[in-house]
């Protein structure tokens, strides 16, 4: 079963918090996913570090594509 992983997990994923080993767990069973929305807020500040593998590596999980109905 996938995971969707929220920026702020990712976020403290990266920073070393103490949650990252959870997302150690998701991420060696291969359950993570995320969406467009996610990858739009952690994209940008990655590219400004030049963290292209890490960019690359975001855009290769599972991706939950998102249909807003705005009706």
């Amino acid at each position: 079963m996938k995971v969707l992983v929220d920026t702020s997990v990712w976020v403290e994923f990266l920073r070393g918090g103490p949650r990252a080993v959870q997302l150690d767990a998701i991420l060696a069973e291969g359950f993570p996913a995320t969406n467009e929305l996610i990858l739009a807020e952690l994209i940008p500040a990655l590219r400004l570090k030049k963290q292209k593998k890490l960019i690359k590596l975001l855009q290769e999980q599972h991706i939950f594509h998102l249909k807003p109905v705005w009706s």
